[in-house]
């Protein structure tokens, strides 16, 4: 008896370094057709610009946040497609404030949203009807635009891995979705772009488990307005972390995500002035499975 039990200790003490040593093939869950899925977004935006200029010094206070939620169906995704070419939104809340932290006015609120994203460009109808201008702006600022040219299973690994590793994500993929990043410039040989597999377990017979995405930008020049931009001193950075708990086989719908932005700038400005930026934005994303009304 005493040796059996003794067997069945050792046999239970290597269970979990086995576990740990196995390697995953990591996939996220793709929408379909008929899917249904209620999603919420929380961002929070705090930080500060300094500049100085002529002796003159103006310190610039940042505050901004989003609050929304809103229920999505997928219309049409065709299998080749990185997105849904189709799909409805119903927005239940968009609570949004600027920089300053003064109310932004949204044109969604309760409405509910076609979007065609089969052509070039977006088209839209809310409530069955052509959007007004300031809804269609609001809408553009979502959907069109180049950094929806890449998408979250274009930074999965392209190979199995195990807990604790790290994997490079494709430099050339990431600076094609940079479109939106106007007047932004960055050195891409010291930028960083990894990801890391930070646990995973099977549970009701599916592999769940957490991701860190970094993403770190090595800024060379800085935007200081439409076409005009002043390089940046070394060790500028804009970095993005993101963490995403998920299923990480690809048969069950749902996540949460955590991310940050921070943005450390100084700059030198004509007549001897420099400028400071310290920026940070964190935010948490989430999407669970719902029913269709």
């Amino acid at each position: 008896m005493s040796r059996t039990l003794s067997l069945a200790l050792v046999l239970a003490a290597a269970v979990p370094a086995f576990a740990a040593d196995e390697a995953y093939a990591l996939k996220l869950y793709k929408e379909k057709d008929g899917d249904v899925i209620k999603k919420t977004k929380k961002m929070k935006t705090d930080g500060t610009v300094n500049v100085a200029v002529a002796g003159m010094k103006i310190d610039e206070k940042q505050k901004g946040s989003e609050n929304i939620a809103y229920t999505e169906e997928i219309v049409a995704w065709p299998a080749d497609a990185k997105r849904a070419t189709k799909l409805q939104r119903t927005y239940e809340k968009v609570d949004k404030t600027n920089d300053k932290g003064e109310e932004v006015k949204s044109y969604l609120v309760g409405k509910t949203v076609v979007v065609d994203r089969s052509k070039d460009k977006p088209a839209y109808t809310v409530d069955g009807k052509a959007p007004t201008d300031d809804q269609q702006k609001e809408l553009d600022a979502e959907f069109n635009k180049k950094s929806d040219d890449m998408t979250k299973h274009e930074l999965m690994p392209d190979k199995p891995v195990k807990v604790g590793d790290t994997w490079k994500i494709d430099k050339k993929k990431v600076t094609a979705a940079m479109g939106d990043l106007q007047g932004f410039v960055f050195d891409e040989d010291k930028s960083e772009f990894t990801g890391k597999l930070v646990k995973a377990a099977k549970k009701d017979g599916a592999l769940h488990g957490t991701i860190e995405f970094t993403l770190k930008f090595a800024l060379t020049e800085f935007p200081l307005g439409p076409n005009m931009s002043t390089p940046a001193d070394a060790g500028s950075e804009m970095t993005f972390k993101v963490t995403m708990d998920a299923c990480l086989d690809g048969t069950m719908p749902g996540e949460k995500v955590e991310m940050s932005m921070k943005m450390m700038v100084k700059a030198k400005l004509p007549m001897d002035g420099k400028l400071e930026v310290d920026s940070t934005i964190t935010g948490t994303e989430t999407e669970e499975p719902a029913k269709k009304k």
